[in-house]
C-alpha cells in the first residue's frame, strides 16, 4: 500500500509555459517545515519549477522530520535508518506523482538538501540511479547505510560550515572521498560557519543551480 501523500509548495517559473518541465525538488532538515527552503524558490530564479517538500513525521508542535533521532546510554546519537528508508520510498512515490500532474521532464529532475534533506538527497539519488541529474547537499554527509555509493553521472555541489556542531565538519569532507568515482561531477565549499547557510554560501548555490539547471536570468559559468 502507498503511503500517503507528502505535503508539499510550489513555485513556477515566470514566462510562458512550455512541456515537459525542468524541476527541482527541496527536502528541508529535522525540525523545518516546507515553508523553509521555499523562501530559495523566487531568490534561484531558475528555468524549472521548484517544489518544496514536507517530511512525514511530526515533532509535536516542533515541525517535522524525515526520520528519527534517538539518544541512549548504549548508542549515544543514532539515526532510525529504517524509517529514513521509508521517506526516501515517499519521496520516490511523490515525485512520480508530481510529474504526472505538473508535466514535468522525468530526464530533468534536481534535488536539494540541508541538514537531513541533504542526507536523504544523497540516498534517493543512488537508490535510484540515473533519475537525478544533480544534488545540491546543504550541511549534510552521506550515510552508506542507506546510500548504495557506486558509479553515476551527476552533478554534486556539497556545502558545510567548518564550525558545525551539529554535522561535523569532517563527516562533509568524507564526501570528497565518497564521490570519488565514475561520473561524479563535484563542487565542494566550506564556510566559517556554523549549521547554517551563509550569505557566501547562498550566493555559489545559485550560480551553481543556475548553472546546472538552467535560469530565467543571464548567467557565468561557476569557477
Amino acid at each position: 500500500m502507498s503511503a500517503q501523500p507528502l505535503h508539499y509548495l510550489v513555485h513556477e517559473p515566470a514566462g510562458p509555459v512550455t512541456h515537459p518541465r525542468k524541476a527541482l525538488f527541496l527536502l528541508h532538515g529535522y525540525g523545518s517545515n516546507a515553508q523553509d527552503l521555499f523562501g530559495l524558490a523566487k531568490p534561484l530564479k531558475l528555468d524549472a519549477v521548484v517544489f518544496s517538500l514536507q517530511a512525514p513525521y511530526d515533532l509535536a508542535g516542533q515541525g517535522f522530520a524525515w526520520y528519527a533521532i534517538h539518544f541512549d546510554e548504549q548508542q549515544g546519537k543514532w539515526s532510525d535508518d529504517q524509517q529514513a528508508l521509508s521517506s526516501v520510498e515517499q519521496i520516490d512515490q511523490m515525485i512520480t506523482q508530481l510529474i504526472e500532474e505538473y508535466h514535468l521532464d522525468p530526464e530533468e529532475l534536481h534535488l536539494g538538501g540541508f541538514s537531513q534533506g541533504a542526507i536523504l538527497s544523497y540516498a534517493l539519488a543512488f537508490q535510484k540511479k540515473g533519475r537525478f541529474r544533480s544534488i545540491a547537499g546543504l550541511s549534510g554527509y552521506i550515510n552508506e547505510r542507506i546510500t548504495p555509493l557506486g558509479p553515476m553521472e551527476i552533478n554534486v555541489f556539497a556545502s558545510h560550515g567548518t564550525q558545525d556542531q551539529v554535522i561535523p565538519f569532517s563527516w562533509a569532507e568524507s564526501i570528497q572521498q565518497q564521490l570519488n568515482l565514475e561520473g561524479c561531477t563535484l563542487k565542494f565549499c566550506a564556510y566559517p560557519t556554523g549549521h547554517s547557510l551563509c550569505m557566501e554560501n547562498f550566493e555559489d548555490l545559485i550560480q551553481w543551480m543556475r548553472h546546472y539547471i538552467g535560469s530565467v536570468a543571464s548567467t557565468s559559468k561557476p569557477s
